[in-house]
């Protein structure tokens, strides 16, 4: 039997291994953290608000259309169908695609912006936080990272991150396949006909949070708040958006197989086949020697940019088809305008090279149109709804929005239209119109009726309002009244001031 040693406690105790201080550390912090997430409110809302919800009063709302995909549990998010991310970047390597997609960068990477008040006041405070929204990006680097994944995917998303007073301290663009949303599907009674009840669980196409997979097995839940989910065309039938370039794949696959087939039609320089006569040859061994000559001096890689020398009446004809006999140049001109037309790149701007001012014109406002000006418009609707509200200091009408990009054309056609409605009002003003009526009437801006309207009433202020329109020096001096001067005799002249 061994007994313990009564000294034992006299001993040195064993001091801890540096893994064991790191394990008891990381524990203790685990632990802590696991305690506060479990005392927030955001704990409660991602895993305990399961339960069905009882209306608290008779203001609450009383959905009864279910969505479509209501019969999907959708724990940690639902799938995306018809969708994969890898086949649109495969697509998205296409030359014609790839040339409107950096375009795209290319503008937001200059763009210009501005928050203002209802004063029109900038806020620069504001401005400064969102130029850098965190501490390794700029604002450019994230619209266009945002760019990109909205136009290939239709889905981008920025995480939001507040402090404990709810003011945000920075966002980041993040993937955007990567965040599967999870709907309000819950178990509840729907009215149906003839007043029956049906009881199940249903969903009315509400985001109940969002799980991000980042990794296999690691899902991370968001909620609505905490993140600016990005979807151009959403759809009734799902709740995620739609890739336009997956309508797409078939040209995508066409243009680039085509271009890839034409570059290797020529690539090793030596045709496939040919035909070749030989009127003059009368007899079997003399045809199997001059194949046999041909064979030597005129086939082969190393024979490639030779002489092949005809005797008397021999014609040579390949028959590889050119480029022009395969029509590649006017596929590719048709499957260009499609893949630009649905993104609103103009054909002007990948194959004709030679146009007037007048069509570039038209061209680049196109481009606007319908390539640009719809990603703006979620831009400012998603920061105006979503991180100006959490700026810190943040008063109600504050405006966030893009500076209109005005080249040499467009200010010559403001000038223009400018130049057109001052005529129009002077027209208005020679007929008797009052000029604030005239000005209306021309469709003339309302700061620059003001400015107009303000510029007369200080002109008629300095005027002399004894003479107007007399000349300055003429001021002052008398000026006699002919009152009952008989201005028909000839004879009569004017009196000499003495």
């Amino acid at each position: 039997m061994n007994l313990p040693n009564p000294l034992s406690w006299l001993r040195r105790p064993r001091q801890p291994t540096r893994e064991e201080i790191i394990h008891a550390y990381r524990r203790q912090l685990f632990l802590s953290k696991a305690a506060a997430l479990a005392n927030t409110p955001g704990f409660k809302k991602y895993y305990a608000d399961d339960e069905p919800k009882q209306r608290k009063d008779t203001t609450d709302p009383v959905r009864r259309a279910v969505h479509t995909m209501n019969y999907l549990l959708g724990i940690q998010g639902i799938p995306r169908d018809d969708f994969s991310a890898a086949e649109n970047d495969r697509w998205a390597k296409n030359a014609i695609y790839a040339m409107m997609e950096k375009r795209m960068m290319d503008y937001f990477a200059t763009a210009e912006w501005e928050i203002v008040d209802k004063a029109e006041k900038q806020q620069t405070d504001a401005m400064d936080f969102i130029e850098h929204p965190n501490g390794q990006q700029t604002f450019t680097d994230i619209l266009k990272a945002t760019a990109r994944d909205a136009i290939r995917y239709d889905a981008a998303a920025w995480a939001l991150t507040p402090d404990l007073a709810g003011n945000l301290v920075e966002f980041r663009a993040y993937y955007g396949p990567d965040f599967w949303i999870e709907t309000d599907r819950a178990f509840e009674t729907i009215e149906g006909a003839e007043g029956l009840g049906l009881g199940g669980y249903w969903s009315h196409g509400y985001v109940k949070r969002y799980w991000q997979h980042g990794a296999p097995g690691i899902y991370i839940p968001f909620e609505p708040s905490e993140l600016c989910y990005f979807m151009l065309y959403p759809r009734t039938d799902s709740v995620y958006g739609t890739d336009f370039i997956r309508r797409l794949r078939w040209y995508l696959e066409y243009s680039t197989d085509a271009t890839k087939a034409a570059g290797m039609t020529f690539a090793n320089g030596i045709a496939p086949g040919a035909v070749m006569t030989h009127p003059s040859l009368s007899s079997q061994e003399q045809l199997e020697e001059r194949v046999a000559e041909l064979d030597l001096t005129a086939q082969g890689v190393e024979n490639f940019g030779g002489l092949l020398h005809l005797i008397g009446d021999e014609k040579l004809e390949p028959f590889m088809p050119t480029l022009v006999d395969m029509q590649w140049q006017e596929g590719q001109k048709f499957v260009v305008a499609l893949i630009g037309a649905m993104f609103g790149l103009p054909v002007s701007e990948i194959l004709q090279g030679d146009v007037n001012r007048a069509t570039a014109y038209i061209s680049r406002t196109i481009t606007k149109s319908a390539m640009l000006y719809p990603l703006q418009v979620s831009f400012e609707s998603m920061i105006n709804d979503r991180i100006l509200p959490l700026l810190e200091g943040y008063q109600k009408g504050w405006t966030f929005r893009f500076v209109d990009t005005v080249d040499l054309d467009d200010e010559l056609k403001r000038a223009q239209i400018a130049q057109t409605r001052a005529q129009v009002a002077s027209t208005y003003t020679m007929m008797g119109v009052p000029l604030a009526a005239a000005l209306q009437l021309a469709e003339v801006d309302e700061e620059l009726r003001t400015a107009v309207a303000q510029q007369v009433l200080e002109s008629d202020r300095q005027e002399p309002a004894w003479n107007r329109g007399s000349a300055p020096e003429t001021e002052g001096l008398h000026v006699e009244e002919y009152a009952g001067t008989d201005l028909a005799d000839p004879g009569t002249t004017p009196p000499q001031q003495g």
